[in-house]
C-alpha cells in the first residue's frame, strides 16, 4: 500500500476525509465479503455491519437470500455481529430479503447520502463508533460511510451483471482506483486500532 494513501486514510478523525477525493477512499479492501475478519472487529468494539446486498452480498436483483448470504448471517451472530442490510433498493424486495434472513434492514438508504444511516442509528440508539459499513461501491457505499464518519470496507463485485447507470460509476472509479493505487488488499481498521493502543 503506498504510504501517501496511508498517510490520506489512516486516522481515526475519519471527519477530515470527507472533502475532495478523499471521500471515496474505504478503511479496508477485500476481496469478498467472507474474507472480512468480521471477529476481529468485535473484539476491537465494532458490533454493527451494514452491508449492501446488491453484488456485495448477493448478485444483483436478487430477489430472495441465498445460501452465501444465509451462511454469513448465521457466522456473524455466532461472532456477536449484528448485520443490518444497508441498501438503496425498494422496500418489498428489501424486505423479503431481510425477513428470510432473519435481520434488520435500511430500505431506500439512498447512498451516497447519510442521512438515512444517521437516522437509523439515531432510532435504534446505534453508536457510530461501533458500526462498519461494508459494499462494492467507492462511489455509494464507501462515499455514504465517510460522510456518515465511519469505517467502510470495499469488496469486489461478485458479478458482472449490473444497472447501465452503476456502469458509469465503474468508470469513475478505475481513477481513483488508479490515483490511489488500490490494487492490493489491505485493512486499515486493524493498523488504526494498533496504532491507538500503543
Amino acid at each position: 500500500m503506498p504510504q501517501h494513501y496511508i498517510n490520506k486514510r489512516c486516522s481515526l478523525n475519519l471527519a477530515e476525509n470527507k472533502s475532495g477525493i478523499s471521500s471515496f477512499l474505504p478503511s479496508a479492501y477485500y476481496n469478498k465479503v467472507r474474507d472480512i475478519p468480521f471477529s476481529d472487529y468485535r473484539r476491537l468494539g465494532y458490533k454493527y455491519v451494514f452491508i449492501d446486498i446488491d453484488n456485495t452480498l448477493m448478485p444483483h436483483g436478487s430477489r430472495h437470500a441465498d445460501i452465501t448470504a444465509v451462511e454469513l448471517v448465521k457466522v456473524l451472530k455466532k461472532q456477536d455481529v449484528e448485520p443490518v442490510l444497508y441498501s438503496n433498493a425498494g422496500v418489498r424486495r428489501l424486505s423479503q430479503i431481510a425477513k428470510e434472513l432473519g435481520i434488520p434492514a435500511v430500505y431506500r438508504a439512498n447512498k451516497p447520502q447519510a442521512d438515512t444511516l444517521l437516522r437509523y442509528c439515531r432510532e435504534q440508539k446505534i453508536d457510530l463508533t461501533s458500526i462498519i459499513v461494508v459494499g462494492d461501491q467507492l462511489l455509494t457505499d464507501v462515499w455514504a460511510a465517510n460522510q456518515a464518519t465511519v469505517h467502510s470496507v470495499l469488496v469486489d463485485k461478485i458479478a458482472r451483471k449490473e444497472l447501465w447507470h452503476i456502469y458509469v460509476k465503474r468508470f469513475l472509479e478505475v481513477f481513483i482506483k488508479r490515483f490511489y493505487h488500490l490494487d492490493t488488499y489491505f485493512d486499515l481498521i486493524l493498523l488504526e486500532k494498533k496504532t491507538n493502543m500503543r
